[in-house]
């Protein structure tokens, strides 16, 4: 029997999170799960329909926060992707794009590295930071 693409999807995210959070951590900083509400694109619902999701809040030092949120609800019928919401002092920062492929996450052409999520989770890119 084969798991829905819903658990897939799940399995994908929980997975990432849970790097994140180890780095996070590792950082200085406190990661904690929360839920976001998606609404479905507009062009596919006769009516306006929501999912919940699991998301990922990060609290970095320095008033440094990112929201990881996937970018449609997880029953939503196309490959998973996410943004990561980056707000430094109340300001909003550029958001990253990370889209999950067969062989694990990517945010370009190469897999994910932790070294990006490190970058990701620091408000400016860091000079010659060893972690």
């Amino acid at each position: 029997m084969t798991q829905p693409v819903t658990s897939d999807k799940s399995t994908a995210l929980n997975e990432l999170y849970c790097r994140i959070t180890q780095i996070a951590e590792a950082m200085g900083g406190r990661a904690f799960p929360i839920k976001s509400s998606l609404s479905f694109p507009g062009a596919t619902v006769s009516a306006p329909r929501f999912e919940d999701v699991p998301a990922l809040h990060v609290d970095m030092p320095n008033d440094f926060q990112v929201e990881f949120v996937p970018s449609y609800p997880l029953s939503f019928p196309s490959d998973l992707s996410m943004r990561a919401k980056r707000i430094h002092g109340g300001l909003r920062k550029s958001d990253w794009h990370f889209n999950f492929a067969p062989d694990g996450w990517r945010r370009t052409q190469a897999l994910l590295s932790d070294d990006e999520i490190r970058v990701c989770l620091t408000p400016e890119r860091p000079r010659s930071a060893s972690y």
